[in-house]
């Protein structure tokens, strides 16, 4: 018994010692160190994990805030992992603005598939392999994500509806002022996608919704949409942000020209049809539409106070199709009720 008790005593001692020597190792232990090591072995397990390999490009656009030492960090630490990173910069002292960036990025990328990421976003671990598991399946189309906001009680009415929004309609709600339905940083898709739009972003410059035009270039082309229905990107707001920089008035003309040239001038639409309801948008709409198609005629109905006001146009045609009868109802009850 007072042996048992002697054994017991010696392992409780030897179990403090390990602690205590546990605890001293981590007094005097290089953080820098494990800090590297904690990454080398998310790397490793990345690459168990994964299919493809990872090739990261950046452009520096004329930055004067550390970027360019930043990125230096990062390419470093890529190298250390295995992950290629190249950085192309723009010398010319003067910006030349998120379309003709993305371009020289991806005129460097050696990839099969492209991933679209802004520096002030953060993707979730989980972003690219669930994005490009759909794309494998769908190399004609531009897969996107949902998204969570930061801060978190910023833009909630665009949040919401861009996270809402049925699957069945990414196709047909792309006239509203909220831009494409799946937002450009949570954008992956096969490089043919990329290819197909001449030119690729529009490089305009500053002011230029370049993400709309070519998403809209793309719809054009046969091209689709889809999206992984989970939460894989923290989408960031701030006033600097570069979306701030075109005015509302850009997007309603680039819509208006689009919607016209692919929609209205077209059969069934072209034959006639009614705006219901639309207040001030309706209006604006109204009076640019009679503007350009002065041989079509519409009737403008709105609906106040449970009574209902019809303004005929002058020369109405005999023959107005009905809103309900058409094929792109869908799409034009939202586009044309705003």
């Amino acid at each position: 018994m007072q042996k048992k008790q002697q054994q017991q005593q010696k392992t409780q001692q030897q179990h403090q010692q390990s602690k205590q020597m546990h605890r001293e190792q981590h007094k005097h232990v290089d953080h820098e160190l494990l800090l590297s090591s904690i990454e080398q072995a998310a790397a490793e397990k990345v690459e168990r994990e994964c299919v493809f390999q990872i090739e990261v490009c950046v452009f520096d656009d004329c930055s004067t805030d550390g970027t360019a030492e930043i990125l230096t960090f990062w390419q470093r630490k890529f190298h250390r992992h295995r992950i290629r990173m190249h950085i192309v910069r723009n010398e010319s002292e003067k910006p030349k603005g998120v379309g003709y960036g993305r371009n020289r990025a991806i005129e460097i990328a050696s990839g099969t598939y492209l991933c679209f990421q802004d520096i002030d976003d953060e993707m979730l671990p989980t972003r690219i392999q669930m994005q490009y598991a759909l794309a494998c399946c769908n190399k004609d189309a531009l897969i996107g994500c949902k998204f969570v906001r930061t801060p978190a009680n910023s833009t909630c009415r665009f949040t919401r509806w861009a996270n809402d929004l049925d699957d069945s309609k990414l196709a047909l709600q792309i006239y509203t002022s909220n831009g494409p339905t799946v937002i450009m940083p949570t954008w992956l898709c096969h490089r043919k996608v990329y290819d197909r739009i001449t030119g690729g972003f529009s490089e305009h410059g500053h002011g230029t919704p370049e993400d709309l035009i070519f998403f809209y270039a793309h719809l054009d082309g046969g091209g689709r949409v889809l999206r992984v229905n989970e939460c894989l990107l923290l989408y960031r707001y701030h006033p600097a942000a570069t979306t701030f920089s075109i005015v509302a008035e850009t997007i309603w003309q680039l819509r208006m020209q689009h919607l016209l040239a692919h929609v209205l001038f077209r059969e069934p639409w072209s034959n006639g049809f009614t705006i219901w309801n639309a207040g001030k948008c309706g209006r604006k709409f109204f009076a640019i539409y009679r503007r350009l198609s002065s041989a079509m005629c519409v009737p403008f109905v709105m609906w106040m106070k449970r009574k209902l006001t019809k303004l005929t146009i002058t020369t109405m045609r005999k023959c107005i199709v009905s809103l309900t009868q058409c094929p792109l109802y869908t799409l034009h009850k939202r586009v044309l009720r705003c």
